[in-house]
């Protein structure tokens, strides 16, 4: 599921329809006044915000969001998504 196969980084940089994610949609998908159409760039944004650190500057909402996801095993304190525990999690 991961479009960073190649890439240096563990975060995510890519929606599902290859829009490249940047700081301003990633925090737009994840409080939900982008919209998005792949039904993992929620997580996606999620993992990039994690990874670029972009939750520091941010109100205290995304560092308990991405400790959540942490704590869940969702992603790593990288960003780097675990797709076996997140298809897991969305399935339950």
């Amino acid at each position: 599921m991961s479009d960073n196969i190649n890439n240096e980084v563990p975060y995510e940089t890519k929606f599902e329809d290859g829009t490249e994610i940047t700081d301003y949609l990633a925090v737009g998908v994840a409080e939900g006044f982008e919209s998005s159409d792949g039904k993992t760039d929620s997580i996606k944004a999620w993992s990039y915000i994690c990874g670029k650190g972009l939750w520091k500057g941010l109100q205290g909402w995304f560092g308990r969001q991405v400790n959540e996801f942490i704590t869940l095993g969702i992603f790593d304190q990288n960003g780097q998504i675990d797709w076996n525990v997140y298809d897991d999690f969305i399935n339950q």
